[in-house]
């Protein structure tokens, strides 16, 4: 072993978990992780670190085992309380975490464990066979145009948080853009002339996605005439509050909780627009390739998810419109032959 894991060995073994949980932070910043990513790290490891206090912890890194991490698991999968610890969301006493939550917990821990092995401030990894909550493989339903319209029908483009959600809403369809990615538009990265916007995804990976002519009407229209005076010279998002700060994650939360409320569609949530929008881009033809550039996947395969969503879909409509289901004459043929039988059958009666 050289000098510098003997090094990082002598730390682990007196090192605390909230120390790691803060270098592991650290270092996820400086490899260039959103901060919006680093929020949703530090608040299921924040709350990891509570759990193991409340059972009397040492705390020392070198002490964690499996056992506390199927702990931890068992008793997420007993809270009845939803966003119990979340500092913008009231707890909603009666209901259960979902699996898709406590799996990114356990996720979480898996990652923070495997970080600190391959670092070497632990020797071996105890949550390496940590299981992961099994969850139930969701089929991803878009929006229909139906239900689109009932969306862009409960808002008033004429008053000034109207026409930000309006703009909002259009530019979430046609471009299919992850909500941080919206909330952290920058104006010098609207280009509205050359027709496309400038985003940054996971990663801080740079991209430029193109947006269409009303997007470019609608994006044009709130800035020069609808978007507040920004609080401080410094602040640049496109999308900002009453009040001229930048919209947070929860504030896009609520404004999503009452588009459901006055749209009627309950599904409503901010990632179903992205879902919405690369489907209909592979159902008008646009290569497979340039959806994955617009939606900034690192992997074909998970752009293919939109290729069978929107096959299948295809496949639906074909099942009501089919080309000899709505031949007359098959039709006629088809009843002649059912009355020819029942007479046949009277007469050997």
């Amino acid at each position: 072993m050289d000098a510098r894991k003997q090094v990082h060995r002598q730390e682990g073994l007196r090192m605390k978990v909230d120390q790691l949980i803060q270098l592991y932070l650290r270092t996820g910043k400086l490899e260039g992780k959103t901060e919006s990513t680093l929020i949703w790290y530090r608040r299921r490891l924040g709350q990891f670190e509570r759990f193991l206090q409340s059972r009397s912890h040492s705390m020392l890194l070198s002490e964690l085992r499996q056992e506390d991490g199927e702990a931890y698991i068992a008793a997420l999968m007993e809270q009845d309380e939803r966003w119990q610890d979340h500092p913008n969301q009231k707890g909603h006493k009666g209901e259960k975490l979902s699996l898709y939550t406590i799996h990114g917990h356990a996720a979480v821990l898996r990652a923070l464990s495997n970080w600190a092995c391959q670092q070497n401030y632990l020797e071996e990894d105890p949550f390496e066979n940590l299981p992961l909550p099994k969850v139930p493989k969701q089929e991803k339903n878009i929006l229909n145009e139906e239900e689109i319209a009932r969306i862009f029908n409960c808002l008033n483009p004429a008053t000034k948080q109207g026409k930000r959600i309006h703009t909002m809403i259009t530019l979430f369809l046609d471009t299919g853009i992850r909500a941080n990615e919206l909330l952290t538009l920058k104006v010098e990265d609207v280009h509205i002339d050359e027709g496309f916007i400038k985003v940054f995804g996971k990663g801080r990976k740079e991209r430029t996605v193109p947006i269409g002519l009303t997007t470019q009407k609608a994006l044009l229209t709130y800035i020069q005439f609808h978007r507040c005076q920004p609080a401080h010279p410094d602040i640049h998002n496109v999308f900002l509050t009453d009040k001229g700060f930048p919209l947070t994650p929860s504030a896009l939360c609520s404004i999503i909780e009452r588009l459901k409320r006055r749209s009627g569609v309950p599904r409503l949530h901010a990632h179903l627009f992205r879902h919405t929008a690369l489907t209909l881009m592979i159902e008008r033809d646009i290569p497979a390739f340039v959806v994955q550039q617009i939606a900034g996947h690192s992997s074909i395969k998970t752009t293919e998810i939109y290729m069978h969503l929107a096959q299948r879909r295809t496949n639906m409509r074909y099942q009501k419109n089919s080309v000899v289901d709505g031949l007359q004459i098959l039709q006629r043929n088809s009843r002649k032959r059912g009355s020819s039988r029942k007479s046949r059958e009277l007469v050997a009666a």
